[in-house]
């Protein structure tokens, strides 16, 4: 069976990658026309189903720096994995929460975006001069409704509508922004989804996110800002528990969501509506059918 779909997470998750019941076996990065990606790992059982996992920050062995939010290859990230014949991906993140409507250790799978960062590029067509593309859905409809039947069929308490705010990092948000975000809309704050969405858009892969919340942003409150005061000094703090109950979870979800994708309709397929603007553009002649030839 093809390798469907990928998971672009952090160092703990793919520290976990080897609780998932799977062979791991770690790739080499893959060349592309917009420089090398991050370590990709293959994840594989005896009978054929697989997911690849891509770390953001690098496989970070002794005597390498991590890479930082902003300065990740976003764009080699995404080439690769749709290279290797990726049609879904699911980001895997933690996040800030905004309002106490959102409890530590919660799953979110956000349905909407708010782009604030600044240095990344955000288009793989910035010298190209594509039509501006439609946003809306921001994420996936068909993956996004997988992952939520996979968390309802588990009963884990989740929230599955909310704007996420990406911010370049990797400092902490002062109180001012954090009430500027909430004025805007935003419920979460991470450093992780853009540009990965719309470049996902752009190569007509179907991406969704899933997030657990880590703590709460800071507001500026004389009150305990933290909720989850054991991830700054205090370890047995319920909080803490809450978070490693929502990090333990993942590798049975993405088993699960195995099983999904072979039902539902992503990526490359032609009902896919996340991939339904750069269809068009091939449609009007504006990108050849072969998507590798938009980057020669």
């Amino acid at each position: 069976m093809p390798t469907r779909l990928a998971v672009i997470g952090g160092r703990r998750t793919r520290d976990r990658l080897g609780s998932c019941g799977k062979a791991v076996e770690r790739l080499d990065p893959v060349g592309t026309p917009f420089g090398h990606s991050e370590t990709i790992f293959r994840c594989q059982d005896g009978g054929g189903e697989a997911f690849l996992f891509l770390c953001r920050h690098g496989p970070q062995e002794r005597g390498q720096k991590r890479v930082l939010p902003w300065q990740i290859n976003y764009r080699a990230n995404l080439y690769a994995l749709r290279e290797l014949g990726v049609e879904a991906i699911v980001s895997w993140s933690s996040v800030h929460a905004v309002s106490h409507n959102f409890t530590v250790g919660q799953l979110v799978a956000p349905d909407d975006l708010i782009d604030e960062t600044r240095q990344r590029n955000a288009s793989f067509f910035e010298e190209k001069g594509l039509d501006m593309l439609r946003q809306w859905p921001v994420f996936c409809p068909s993956l996004r409704g997988a992952i939520v039947e996979v968390l309802r069929g588990r009963h884990i308490v989740n929230q599955h509508r909310a704007t996420l705010v990406c911010t370049e990092g990797i400092r902490m948000h002062t109180p001012a922004e954090v009430r500027k975000f909430a004025s805007f809309g935003g419920d979460l704050l991470g450093h992780w989804l853009a540009p990965e969405a719309f470049l996902a858009r752009e190569l007509m892969m179907s991406y969704a996110s899933l997030c657990f919340v880590e703590q709460y942003a800071e507001t500026g409150s004389p009150h305990r800002p933290f909720e989850a005061g054991g991830l700054f000094g205090e370890s047995d703090s319920p909080m803490v528990d809450r978070v490693t109950a929502a990090v333990g979870v993942f590798c049975e979800m993405i088993c699960e969501l195995l099983g999904h994708l072979r039902q539902i309709k992503v990526g490359a397929d032609p009902q896919c509506a996340f991939t339904a603007p750069m269809r068009a553009e091939i449609a009007q002649g504006r990108l050849p059918s072969d998507w590798r030839q938009w980057f020669d």
